[in-house]
């Protein structure tokens, strides 16, 4: 059923729409690479099953819940890492007290508008389905908006839709920069745009060599491994151009070389378009992978900031199907506005009490494309 919002004298349109609410949400890099999973479990429950994705997705708050409201509690899981006690050996005191953790993630309303102007008479200029292709449109646009936020909640904590970021977005929170932040040039862990700015040159390229810092820093750090691909396992996000400082790797180059051809069976390859399983993690290449100029960081272009994740990394809200929304702007009805609404919120998941335990930024050179 229709419902309606008010916009200035007049009232818009919110029509939930299935066909656009696909366009946006399940083609998602995020889902479309496997690496989304629905938290399966009670809404209240601390226990039972749980999905091993770096993303972790609950749908449809108000029908789970039964009731109106902006936060869900979803489970979190934290690795366990005391030694057993062997034969002979009384475990009286040696016990590892299990910890089940959640986190409150929030929902925020993002929209967009376009306008059509005398819609009636484009229609007849043109031999394609102007309101189908508009409806296109915005499904892609939401669709990239979200794909960005995803990763912004990985950088700085939140997504658009909940905190601002260069003036864009909510106001629902208050950005925090990833805790977990290291940098090719060895610099000590922790951002700053001084300690950024060291990796512009090409001596702290992307390779096997940060590869292997980040999977040594992500075990002492006690990451739960994902499970991708039939294996348990991580994941690194990194920009394209990085990806092809990978390839220039040596190391990278021996490997490749003892491979088979690429296909789903391969366990270099995993079927992946680009990028490969090095030394337990899956590096797949993005274009949305962040530069430092983002923040002004000197030489700022040419440093890019991979993404490397474990499970349970972000909690993803997702509130209902996307609504489509129509609006006659003026009295003769010719001049027409469509747009999207939906309701989400993507949310870091830091551990308060050890800090975070589920992904961590590595920031290094790699010269940006034209």
């Amino acid at each position: 059923m229709a419902a309606t919002i008010l916009t200035g004298n007049n009232n818009a349109i919110r029509i939930p729409d299935t066909i656009m609410h696909y366009q946006v949400f399940n083609q998602l890099f995020w889902r479309q690479a496997g690496l989304m999973g629905v938290d399966i479990g009670g809404e209240n429950s601390l226990t039972g099953n749980r999905p091993y994705f770096p993303i972790v997705e609950k749908e449809e708050f108000r029908k789970n819940r039964g009731k109106g409201g902006d936060t869900i509690r979803m489970r979190m899981a934290r690795k366990l890492t005391s030694n057993p006690t062997f034969e002979g050996t009384d475990p009286t005191g040696s016990m590892e007290e299990q910890s089940f953790d959640y986190f409150d993630a929030m929902i925020g309303v993002v929209r967009h508008q376009t306008v059509l102007n005398e819609s009636r008479v484009s229609q007849g200029r043109v031999n394609f389905d102007v309101l189908e292709e508009n409806m296109l449109s915005l499904g892609q646009h939401g669709q990239n908006f979200v794909d960005d936020d995803i990763f912004y909640a990985y950088y700085f904590g939140y997504s658009r839709s909940l905190a601002q970021a260069a003036g864009v977005g909510n106001t629902l929170k208050t950005q925090v920069r990833h805790p977990n932040w290291y940098f090719a040039s060895g610099e000590a862990k922790g951002w700053t745009s001084d300690k950024e700015s060291t990796c512009s040159t090409n001596a702290f390229k992307f390779g096997t060599a940060v590869i292997n810092r980040m999977k040594v820093n992500m075990d002492v750090l006690n990451f739960v491994p994902m499970r991708w691909k039939d294996q348990e396992t991580y994941l690194c996000a990194c920009s394209k151009e990085q990806l092809q400082d990978l390839y220039q790797d040596p190391v990278w180059q021996s490997n490749a070389e003892k491979a088979d051809e690429r296909g789903t069976g391969n366990p270099l390859w995993q079927g992946l378009g680009d990028g490969g399983l090095y030394n337990g993690v899956f590096v797949m290449g993005s274009n949305r992978v962040q530069k430092a100029s983002v923040d002004s960081v000197p030489g700022g272009e040419n440093i890019h900031r991979a993404i490397f994740t474990g499970a349970h990394a972000v909690g993803f809200g997702l509130d209902g199907e996307t609504k489509y929304t129509t609006l006659r702007e003026d009295k003769l009805q010719s001049r027409e506005g469509r747009g999207y609404e939906m309701v989400y919120g993507a949310s870091r998941l830091d551990w308060t009490a050890v800090g975070n335990q589920s992904s961590l930024i590595c920031s290094t050179y790699a010269q940006s494309a034209a």
